[in-house]
């Protein structure tokens, strides 16, 4: 069995601030933030859960080439996912539903002054990012950085499937549906492979109340 860490409201389950730290098989339920990592290069983050936090299910500052892998962010009140001031993340097989902003942020914007500059090297692949945005966020956002988003589900959040405020990135072999703004800008040039159409997700309100359960 994982083990469970369930932090008190206002806190998060987890604060790292050293470099190259591997977090491992671990389930966050509720507190601020499942994760809080900063100035944590090297950070690799694998098979963990993150649910129901106030603000984000994993949140990396500061930080570069970190690895989110094999892992779930789950209802959370922000974002599932927040990549902020980062660069070289590598994000990959994991699943991000129901967040109430953006399932997974990529955004780089200056604290006070002038705008850093732009985040490169990163990669989302093989994710799935459902049932978010509240009507204000959506899927993924990408600011202030340039990313690879490829061979990924981005279906059924609102208002948008991605935006992305960077000219740079690339998106191929993905599908994006569900939205009411699939991809901004509109005009965006997409790859190879990029479909729309509705995933088929199973028994995406399980009888348990949590999706894809039984």
């Amino acid at each position: 069995r994982a083990v469970v860490v369930a932090p008190p409201t206002g806190s998060p389950g987890l604060r790292i601030s050293h470099t190259d730290v591997v977090v491992e098989g671990l389930v966050f339920r509720g507190g601020v933030h499942g994760i809080r990592a900063e100035g944590a290069d090297g950070l690799v983050i694998r098979d963990c859960t993150a649910v129901a936090q106030a603000a984000n299910g994993f949140t990396v500052i500061a930080t570069e080439g970190v690895t989110i892998e094999n892992s779930v962010a789950a209802s959370s009140g922000s974002r599932g996912i927040l990549l902020d001031a980062t660069s070289n993340a590598y994000v990959h097989n994991v699943l991000v539903h129901d967040a109430g902003e953006w399932g997974i942020g990529l955004e780089n914007l200056p604290t006070t002054g002038a705008m850093p500059p732009v985040s490169t090297g990163n990669v989302i692949a093989f994710a799935t990012v459902a049932f978010s945005g509240g009507g204000t966020g959506g899927g993924i956002r990408v600011r202030n950085a340039i990313a690879e988003i490829r061979d990924s589900i981005v279906a059924d959040n609102q208002p948008y499937g991605i935006r992305l405020d960077t000219i740079g990135s690339s998106l191929h072999h993905d599908l994006i549906s569900g939205s009411t703004s699939p991809l901004s800008p509109r005009d965006y040039a997409v790859g190879a492979g990029t479909i729309t159409g509705d995933p088929l997700f199973v028994l995406p309100a399980g009888a348990d109340g949590i999706r894809g359960g039984e």
